[in-house]
């Protein structure tokens, strides 16, 4: 019963992302990088997939960016919008809308490929007092790709 216990509690704590001390926000060891590739620049995002969340640490106040793109099966794909639903200490505050056009010239470098879709930036007020962004892919959908910051 003891290894259980310590066996759920290291799987809460590996999506949890701690800030860094200037400005992008990284990921813990545990969670998967992917880099995408778009007007010949590439960067890292974390990979969301589809049913799971990623839980920032995220001590208020403070300004985070989230930006957040979706796997695409072809260069011409466009689909309807795809929703990410990200939640302050446990609460609901924002439901981000994440393009479903694809870029033609990007491309996703993991082994499942694919384009990334066109990306959807915002900013999320951390108040006084928080504690923890979580960000939410429901059952079904596509893979997303996040990137989270500090404001600065």
């Amino acid at each position: 019963m003891m290894n259980l216990l310590l066996l759920l509690i290291s799987l809460s704590e590996a999506q949890t992302v701690s800030p860094a001390s200037d400005v992008s926000l990284s990921p813990a060891p545990a969670t998967p990088t992917t880099p995408i590739t778009v007007d010949a620049k590439t960067e890292s995002y974390l990979l969301l997939e589809s049913n799971s969340s990623l839980d920032f640490d995220t001590p208020g106040p403070a300004k985070i960016i989230v930006n957040s793109r979706r796997r695409m099966a072809g260069a011409a794909q466009r689909s309807a919008k795809a929703v990410l639903k990200a939640y302050g200490d446990g609460k609901q505050i924002m439901t981000i809308q994440v393009p479903g056009v694809a870029i033609p010239g990007g491309k996703i470098n993991d082994r499942m490929a694919g384009f990334p879709s066109k990306a959807e930036r915002v900013v999320i007020t951390v108040p006084e007092g928080g504690n923890v962004l979580r960000l939410e892919a429901p059952m079904g959908g596509p893979d997303f790709f996040i990137q989270v910051s500090n404001k600065g």
